[in-house]
């Protein structure tokens, strides 16, 4: 996807976030059903999580070894997770797998209570980081 189609799911998705949000009616809100009425923003940021943790870390890391931000370098969450021996689709399956948690987490809280939301949370965190921290073994082939 180049520069266009990025752009356009950018626009898609802050066009479809404030038309739901100016949907909503203020004066029918109360503080137990105030969430889902934010819903609209919320689930586009908590989508964009990883990747602007990921965007925030590389300007924090650049900056503090004295370089330019917009320098390349090779410490970008994939980058990181191919050095543990995933491979690219794997790595990407990761990423995907770590923002539909965050993604399920935030519209999770808006409909059930928050300690089953934590509690869902905490067990796909142990599951995604036992996924991550044990990449698959090659097989090495003798060649006779």
């Amino acid at each position: 996807m180049g520069d266009t189609g990025s752009m356009l799911i950018g626009l898609l998705m802050a066009a479809s976030s404030i038309m739901l949000t100016g949907q909503v009616d203020p004066g029918g809100l109360s503080g137990g059903t105030l969430l889902p009425a934010f819903l609209p923003i919320v689930l586009p940021l908590s989508i964009l999580a990883i990747p602007l943790l990921d965007l925030l870390l590389a300007v924090i890391r650049r900056t503090r070894k004295g370089r330019s931000p917009f320098s390349p370098d090779k410490e970008h969450l994939h980058h990181r997770l191919l050095k543990l021996g995933h491979g690219q689709e794997r790595a990407v399956l990761i990423m995907t797998a770590f923002t539909g948690l965050i993604a399920f987490g935030a519209v999770s809280t808006a409909f059930v209570p928050v300690w089953i939301t934590g509690l869902g949370a905490a067990l796909g965190v142990v599951a995604l980081a036992s996924w991550v921290l044990n990449p698959p073994r090659t097989r090495t082939r003798s060649i006779n």
